[in-house]
């Protein structure tokens, strides 16, 4: 049984090997962070303020986005736990419609933000 796993799985350490690659130097990785900060400041530059409207409102709407995926997942399952009570069911139906109208709204919005953020982006840059 031993040989016979030995065979089995010895090939797969040459299957999956793979070349060492450098790790990145600490000094690389923080010249991309600082490249990556530069002109995002509002108190230095006045253009980026909208930017940086669009992006919280675009984190906010992921958040809710999370938000109203809990929900269905809720409503999922005090729809399994209705047992036959109509009443929980209707309330269960109740909880996944909303939600479903919430990440349609939800679903705009974002797509509307990113639009406009991306508008921005071009004109200001």
């Amino acid at each position: 049984m031993l040989v016979f796993g030995f065979v089995l799985f010895a090939p797969l350490g040459y299957i999956f090997a793979q070349t060492p690659q450098a790790p990145a130097t600490p000094t690389s990785v923080l010249d991309n962070a600082q490249d990556n900060l530069k002109g995002s400041s509002p108190l230095t530059d006045a253009p980026d303020l909208p930017l940086l409207i669009g992006r919280i409102f675009q984190v906010a709407l992921g958040v809710l986005g999370v938000v109203l995926l809990c929900l269905i997942i809720y409503g999922g399952f005090t729809w399994m736990m209705a047992s036959g009570n109509a009443e929980e069911k209707a309330r269960a139906v109740k909880i996944l419609l909303s939600a479903s109208w919430g990440m349609i709204v939800i679903l705009a919005a974002f797509t509307i933000t990113s639009f406009v953020v991306s508008g921005l982006t071009e004109k200001l840059l």
